[in-house]
């Protein structure tokens, strides 16, 4: 029974994460390294590297650049397009990282199936709103609404590591959104 929840639990770390993912590619990858440094979650086998040095100080250059280009309105619309991959694969990533004791081809299939649909599906709703908020504002809000989702999405990842309960609700915001997304483009392609 411990084993199943160990499991139950490691996935709704990596779909939370994921979700993350979907508003900044670097912290949570960033957090969970640490928090596996601190002995605070397990890893995967394969991902090991995540809490060592020098994978810890790209992601910390990662994520200091990130926050930074993200405040200059211009920018980070510019990099938008090259951040929805990379948010896809790095929700992949946490999502194979932090999931535990299963068959290697389960967690390639919980990586791709769950945390790229939910990083990307989470990305394309953040990106929406960031272009309505500049639309509307003339790009005044997007620095204001960075420095929002700069706060909460290190307060969810942090949370997500500590409480099981934190992590449960993100992930099923996460999967609730990724629902609706996956609605919504189908709807509009059948117009």
């Amino acid at each position: 029974m411990m084993h199943a929840w160990l499991v139950l639990c490691s996935i709704i770390l990596g779909t939370a994460l994921a979700a993350t993912t979907g508003f900044r590619t670097f912290l949570p990858m960033l957090v969970l390294g640490l928090a596996a440094r601190a002995d605070l979650v397990e890893l995967g086998e394969a991902f090991a590297w995540l809490e060592a040095t020098p994978a810890l100080l790209a992601m910390a250059l990662g994520v200091v650049l990130e926050l930074l280009s993200d405040k200059v309105p211009w920018l980070s619309s510019l990099l938008d397009a090259i951040k929805a991959p990379a948010r896809a694969a790095a929700g992949m990533l946490v999502m194979a990282a932090a999931v535990v004791d299963l068959p290697t081809w389960l967690v390639a299939l919980l990586a791709i199936i769950i945390g790229g649909s939910v990083a990307l599906s989470v990305h394309v709703a953040r990106s929406g709103l960031r272009l309505s908020a500049s639309a509307v504002s003339g790009g005044v809000l997007g620095p204001l609404l960075s420095i929002l989702e700069d706060v909460v999405v290190a307060a969810v990842v942090v949370g997500s590591v500590f409480f099981v309960g934190v992590a449960a609700c993100t992930a099923l915001l996460a999967v609730v959104l990724t629902i609706i997304t996956v609605r919504t483009v189908r709807q509009r392609r059948r117009r």
